[in-house]
Formats: C-alpha cells, structure tokens, sequence
C-alpha cells in the first residue's frame, strides 16, 4: 500500500485524493443517518410544545430564546432604554399568568441585565436544563433525541472516516515531505476535507435521523407563522412562540407589535460598533427614542 501511493504522480494523487474524500465524506453520512430510527412511526406534528420543539432543535439556548419572547409577549418582561443601551427586567409585582415550569425557572433568575447577558447567561441555560429535563425524556423515547449508545456510536462512525483521509492523505504528506516534494496544495486538500467531513457529519449530533425529518415536518407545518399578524390574531390560537421556537428570533421580522423587542434581540447579533453585548438596541434606537425607534423604545423613557 505505502509502495503504490508512492508510485502516485502528485498531480494525479491530488485528483485521487479528491474523489476519495468526497466518496468517504458521503458514505460516512449515509452511515451516520442509519441509526436505527429511520423508518420508525413519527410523533404528530402538534404533539409537542414550543420549549420542547426548540430544546430538540438547539438545545437549552433555543428554549431560552423562545421563554423570553414568550414572557415579552405576555408582559411579565420590560425593556428600558438607559444611555445608548437596553435594559431588560421582569416586572414588578405579583404573575398572574400560568406559566410553564421553564418560564417559572427563567424568570425567577432574570435581573437588570443587557438583552444579550440575559442571553448568553451559562446560569439561565443550566437551569433550562435542568427544567426541561421531562420533556427530554420524552424526545428520548419518540426516538428524536439521540441516545449515548446512539451519540457513541456516531463517534465511531466520524472517526473511522477521519481514519481513512489521514491515513491516506498523510501518507502522501509524510512521503512529499521526506522526498522534499511541494506539499501545499495536498495539506490545504487535507485540511479541507477534514473540515468537510466534521460539517457534513459531526459527531455530537444531538438529533436522531427521525428527528431531522420530524423538525423538517414541523417546520413546514408552522411556516405560516412567520407571516401572521400577531396583533390581531388570537395569540391563543396562533402561540406566536412556535415560530420563535422553531426559527429563532428572524422569525419576528414581520410582526408588528414587538418592535422593542426586536431592538432588544434582532435576528441577526451585532458583532461590531457599539455593540458590547448589550443587544440591538444601542443602534436600533440611535440617538433617542422619540422618532427613531417608531414608537420601538417605549420603555427608554428620556
């Protein structure tokens, strides 16, 4: 074997090795999504609720990200405007709302804090997890969530293909090397496939392959939510929620009504200006309240 990569014309190599890693890259994920859940009956479209949709989605942050939408939307959160930055707090007083035992757990934590520190709180994600912790039992057995055997097994899969791009790819590399060979583009083919193969198939997918056609399905089945009036609609009947849950904050795009906490959490996260993890609103509301924010900033006050 080492004898006939050596024989391998480098320019012929790179084409091989191309072709060879694609073919692994592919294989591996049809490997990877016979987990054993293909096939299996699948839960009904409106069998769960939005936190549980958006914990199989993404996880603890997911479900985090619909809770304060879903608290907004209720009133029981306030955003004020302090300088060029944005404020978020619970409401003062007594709830009357029921809530669901993640909404209790979010904001019995939830102090004046940033919009994105509320957001990226590693204490508020723990104790999502620890709140949520029924419901993933019960994605565990629709077989949407991924079991360790499952996740240990996936692990396996990635590094048996991992295996079979280093050893042959840097088989090639260590020969060029020690022959003095240009070995650039074979490292740069290297490490691309590598990336490739981590991308395509990671290894610490939490989702099942039926939970992937599942997500897709429910997906499809609340798309219209993204473009419904939460305004006028019925809140009970549409639970705007199922979209954030499902789609994040780009889901609010089209809504009226939520424009300060749209400023506070825009879909897309500010990584430059004036950001420094404050959220939207240090831009969205710019130099004061009055007409930049169309009536956005009701809470920024003077």
């Amino acid at each position: 074997m080492l004898e006939t990569i050596r024989q391998i014309p480098g320019p012929v190599f790179i084409y091989y090795y191309g072709v060879f890693a694609v073919v692994v890259i592919l294989l591996t994920r049809i490997w990877m999504n016979h987990d054993g859940t293909s096939g299996l009956q699948m839960p009904a479209n409106t069998k769960y609720d939005p936190y549980s949709l958006a914990y199989l989605k993404e996880g603890a942050q997911m479900v985090l990200k619909a809770v304060l939408f879903r608290l907004y939307w209720l009133e029981l959160l306030v955003i004020k405007k302090t300088g060029n930055d944005c404020i978020v707090d619970r409401k003062s007083g007594e709830i009357a709302t029921p809530l669901e035992r993640v909404e209790y757990a979010v904001l019995d934590k939830i102090e004046p804090s940033p919009p994105l520190f509320i957001l990226k709180d590693p204490y508020l994600v723990e104790k999502i997890e620890h709140a949520m912790n029924p419901e993933r039992v019960q994605l565990l057995r629709d077989n949407l969530l991924a079991t360790p055997v499952q996740i240990v097994a996936r692990r396996i899969k990635f590094f048996v293909a991992l295996g079979l791009l280093a050893s042959f790819g840097g088989t090639k590399l260590v020969l060029g090397l020690i022959n003095n060979k240009p070995v650039e583009i074979l490292v740069f083919l290297l490490l691309t496939s590598i990336v490739a193969l981590i991308a395509i198939n990671h290894p610490e997918k939490r989702i099942t392959s039926l939970g992937t056609e599942y997500l897709a399905e429910v997906e499809k089945h609340y798309q219209w939510l993204k473009h419904v009036n939460i305004e006028k609609e019925n809140p009970i009947d549409t639970n705007p929620t199922f979209a954030v849950a499902l789609f994040g904050f780009a889901a609010m795009n089209d809504w009226s009504g939520i424009d300060t906490f749209r400023e506070a959490y825009p879909a897309v996260e500010k990584t430059s200006g004036g950001d420094s993890g404050s959220g939207g609103c240090s831009s969205g509301c710019g130099g004061g309240c009055g007409g930049g924010c169309g009536g956005g900033c009701g809470g920024c006050g003077g």
